[in-house]
């Protein structure tokens, strides 16, 4: 069983200060090894001031971050600052749901593999404004081990990891993604090509940081803009079913009258998807119908 580890906790915006404590009780009754890194990356003066109280715990390093890097950047100096054998990457809005989840991955780690805990989300349902975030959570992103072990390097997630710093630092997060979206899934690419392998694990977080449908469509048309650039520059590698999907209407010659339809129901999308009940299909549509845009809009600008 492992005996060291370094948990890795990026912050923007989020009191963390729940979090660590519950780490640090699991890491004192394992009688490890362990160290609890956090990193702000240029979050607002009350988090800062709300989070600042955790640099006088024993075994928590905080720090500060002058301005904002990316995701990819702030992980990987993150991963450079550990010294322990093994790293624990959790994002900051993460909740731990069993007395156990430090060390169900003491006892699943090995050297050469990356391990994936998964993530789940509420059971109850949120205010209508974060309702859109939770049911994609619910339904699209919150699966066992054993289904998201078939396809183990596809959407994959770093909300979740565990993994030997060695290997870590010879495959960091790539950090040609600067905007949300795609960098853990470019990873999996890079792990797939390297035959690196990922074990997913029935360890999962409780994500309680549920975005405002607002925001949550922003990031949403950022991670359609980062997948559509990462296409580009893998020379198709890259894949997903919203693309999939696209070539089929491009294929059929469908993509003119799709774009059309989409132009025209666009305002009804947005009302649905702000609702209490957000519709998951339509979901898809407003995605695909956004893909389409960013593609023509580049394809002009070349």
């Amino acid at each position: 069983m492992v005996s060291e580890v370094s948990i890795l906790i990026p912050i923007f915006n989020f009191d963390v200060t729940a979090l660590v404590q519950k780490l640090l009780d699991q890491c004192q009754q394992a009688a490890i090894s362990f160290e609890i890194i956090c990193l702000d990356d240029a979050s607002n003066d009350f988090f800062k001031k709300s989070n600042r109280k955790l640099k006088f715990l024993k075994n928590i390093i905080y720090e500060e971050l002058p301005t904002n890097i990316s995701r990819a950047a702030i992980r990987n100096k993150l991963a450079m600052r550990a010294k322990y054998s093994y790293l624990l990457f959790l994002d900051n809005d993460s909740c731990l749901v069993t007395e156990q989840f430090i060390i169900n991955y003491l006892q699943a780690a090995d050297l050469f593999s990356v391990f994936i805990g998964g993530t789940e989300y509420p059971s109850w349902a949120p205010e209508t404004t974060y309702r859109l975030h939770w049911h994609y959570g619910r339904h699209r992103e919150q699966r066992p081990a054993a289904i998201r072990q078939q396809q183990p390097y596809k959407k994959l997630q770093v909300n979740n990891l565990f993994v030997s710093r060695t290997l870590y630092l010879a495959n960091p997060l790539p950090e040609v993604v600067q905007t949300y979206g795609h960098e853990d899934t470019l990873w999996g690419l890079y792990l797939e090509k390297a035959n690196i392998p990922v074990q997913h694990l029935n360890n999962p977080v409780l994500h309680v940081g549920l975005e405002p449908v607002t925001s949550f469509l922003v990031k949403t048309e950022q991670a359609i803009v980062n997948m559509v650039d990462l296409q580009n520059t893998n020379n198709s590698s890259f894949s997903s079913s919203l693309y999939w999907v696209y070539k089929i209407l491009k294929k059929c010659r469908l993509l003119g009258a799709f774009t059309w339809f989409f132009k025209k129901i666009k305002p009804f999308l947005l009302i649905q998807l702000q609702s209490g009940r957000p519709h998951l299909f339509l979901f898809d549509v407003y995605k695909l119908g956004l893909l389409a845009h960013v593609i023509q809009k580049k394809n002009k600008s070349f």
